[in-house]
């Protein structure tokens, strides 16, 4: 999101900042805008695929969890077998995170023993 402001406003922009607002521009500088519509969607851009990335670590990390519990095991061998069933069936390991945690109901009731 973009502000366009018609006179220098700190506070305004100050609050607008905290509500979620990428840039200003304002009407003294006509022709900045297209530099800074520029600017504001290579961040924005690069934000998207942060916050993607992040999602994509919270899933791994729920299945990871979901497998330490039912199996017993610590983290390093639930992501050993996400990674090698992945490889295995030739599937991306995001999808199978997502399998472990949307059929998490389908995995061992109890935790089994620690061996």
């Amino acid at each position: 999101m973009i502000v366009l402001i018609h006179a220098p406003d700190p506070e305004f922009l100050k609050e607008a900042s905290k509500r979620g607002v990428f840039a200003h521009i304002s009407d003294a500088d006509v022709e900045e805008w297209q530099s800074s519509i520029d600017i504001v969607l290579r961040r924005f851009t690069e934000y998207r695929d942060l916050e993607g990335a992040f999602g994509r670590r919270a899933l791994i990390e729920r299945a990871k969890g979901i497998l330490m519990e039912r199996h017993a095991i610590d983290e390093a061998r639930a992501y050993d077998m996400l990674r090698d069933e992945s490889r295995t069936n030739n599937r991306k390991l995001l999808d199978l995170a997502a399998a472990v945690v949307d059929g998490h109901r389908l995995l061992p009731k109890q935790p089994r023993s620690p061996s």
